[in-house]
């Protein structure tokens, strides 16, 4: 069901300071501290230390839609080379839910062959080659926590088009063995 899961943490100060991470910033850092399965775009996510992390931006002022279509945070990923240095992994849409241990959402990848995110010195705009655009069509679980410290991806292939049901089936608890599953097969990712 799953082709790929990521644990995503906010890590503590003495971990950045230990790898040279910037203490303090305006949006959430989140590190890609273990995973299960292979999703190809990610390779070409990682930093050169081998480090794959993501930061959390509310969407508010940000995007330009009426609020019933807008969601609610973006989770941007760092895509080197330059000079786009980051671009969108997902839109996070967030369930209604009862649900007291996590904020269930749902999202998918950027659609567009080239990305247009960033401008050069002289104000024309850069394009880049997306690298989601080959799995265009897979869709995106997350389980935040309350506290907004952690989030869990879980990558559906081909789940692009019915992704909201497949959200409603975890609200639902219809995909509670797959996700203790993946969970348990997880490995460390980086070495912290």
């Amino acid at each position: 069901m799953f082709s790929n899961y990521l644990l995503l943490k906010q890590l503590p100060d003495e971990v950045k300071r230990k790898h040279k991470i910037k203490l303090e910033s305006k949006t959430p850092r989140f590190d890609v501290i273990a995973h299960a399965g292979y999703y190809p775009p990610l390779e070409r996510l990682k930093s050169s230390k081998g480090q794959i992390f993501f930061n959390l931006l509310k969407t508010d002022g940000i995007i330009n839609s009426p609020d019933n279509r807008r969601a609610g945070y973006s989770l941007q990923c760092s895509s080197p080379p330059a000079p786009i240095k980051s671009v969108n992994f997902s839109s996070i849409y967030i369930l209604e839910t009862t649900n007291a241990d996590f904020i269930i959402a749902y999202g998918e990848p950027p659609q567009g062959k080239l990305l247009k995110s960033a401008k050069d010195k002289k104000g024309n705009p850069i394009q880049r080659e997306n690298p989601f655009f080959e799995n265009g069509n897979d869709g995106y679980l997350f389980l935040i926590s309350q506290d907004y410290s952690t989030i869990e991806i879980l990558i559906i292939p081909d789940g692009r088009y019915l992704i909201k049901s497949y959200a409603m089936m975890l609200i639902d608890g219809k995909l509670t063995a797959a996700l203790e599953t993946i969970r348990n097969i997880a490995k460390s990712f980086f070495n912290y």
